[in-house]
């Protein structure tokens, strides 16, 4: 039995049909483009779904090359370079 097992969590953002959107943070390294969100249906809600240890992350979401904090999310922490990280607790 893990000690630490990945939780599914989905992340969903609104915005514009046919934005490139990416969910970004201490899950993935901060990759930018590390996990794309998808707007399956072209109404401009993008979703995606990752396995998330256990624990406290921080995270943005990233549209078309912008860093943003998740605006359905009032949890934020100040990060290091002076603005806001969304936070999320697994």
């Amino acid at each position: 039995m893990s000690i630490n097992p990945k939780r599914k969590m989905t992340f969903t953002f609104k915005d514009e049909p046919g934005k490139k959107v990416y969910v970004a943070g201490t899950f993935n390294d901060w990759g930018p483009n590390a996990a794309p969100m998808a707007d399956r249906d072209q109404t401009g809600v993008y979703a995606a779904t990752l396995r998330i240890s256990r624990g406290n992350h921080e995270y943005k979401y990233v549209v078309d090359g912008v860093w943003m904090v998740d605006p359905a999310n009032p949890d934020c922490v100040i990060n290091g370079h002076g603005s806001m990280n969304s936070m999320l607790v697994v």
